[in-house]
């Protein structure tokens, strides 16, 4: 039999997810109906079970209807991962704080700008 484990928290919908599948879409799914939470960060914060922003962000490109061209660069964060992720915190400290490591060039915005109007002159 498999190893026990300590749930994420005392709710039992977290409890049959556990069990039974995929982490977050009911926890997702829970907060937005009992918990009247609308907006991403609302998700994030308000989530007992602390639900990580790329899986949150990777919940909403799967079940959420969008264009090519509208979720191009969501797709784009995606697939580059946490490096990815950690590069674009580091140019937005340079652009808003003065402070980070040294830029990169192209930048992580130039590259989503240029999927973006790839996606947006394929269409």
């Amino acid at each position: 039999m498999g190893e026990a484990h300590e749930p994420r928290s005392g709710c039992p919908i977290n409890a049959a997810i556990e069990v039974f599948g995929d982490r977050w879409s009911l926890l997702v799914l829970r907060d937005i109906v009992f918990a009247d939470r609308r907006y991403f960060r609302e998700l994030q914060a308000g989530s007992q079970e602390g639900i990580a922003s790329n899986m949150l962000g990777s919940w909403g490109l799967r079940h959420r209807p969008t264009t090519p061209a509208l979720r191009v660069r969501a797709e784009l964060l995606e697939q580059g991962g946490p490096a990815l992720w950690q590069e674009f915190m580091d140019e937005l400290r340079r652009s808003h704080l003065d402070a980070g490591s040294p830029a990169r060039s192209p930048s992580v915005r130039e590259r989503l700008n240029a999927a973006y109007l790839a996606a947006t002159h394929s269409s």
